[in-house]
């Protein structure tokens, strides 16, 4: 049954991620620092994917947290290509925290691409 949200949030070196279920209550949650030649996908693919395979088929949208949305994105939105590409122009505003969190936007797609985020 997916009733689970997967919440990632990816700053500038560390890496926190938790899977909620319809209560709320917390079913799995990690935090991993990333070394200073690890990318974002690199430390996703080989901590974060094997964490949650066992869950995998529980997860019915993965939420994100964006350090900086500017005034336009104040609330949870859903993520499109149009809303990536502004939240792209808006990297000045944090710079070492927007990209790591684009890449995890990129990640999920790949990792589930079925999921909304």
């Amino acid at each position: 049954m997916r009733d689970s949200v997967l919440v990632i949030n990816l700053g500038s070196s560390s890496l926190k991620a938790a899977l909620v279920d319809s209560t709320g209550v917390a079913i799995w949650n990690g935090n991993r620092k990333r070394g200073p030649d690890e990318s974002v996908r690199e430390v996703l693919d080989q901590w974060l994917a094997p964490e949650l395979e066992q869950h995998r088929q529980q997860i019915m949208l993965i939420g994100h947290r964006v350090v900086h949305g500017g005034d336009r994105f104040t609330a949870p939105t859903l993520i499109t290509a149009e809303l990536e590409e502004e939240l792209e122009t808006l990297i000045p505003l944090a710079p070492l925290h927007n990209p790591p969190a684009l890449a995890g936007l990129t990640w999920a797609r790949r990792w589930a691409p079925q999921l909304p985020q």
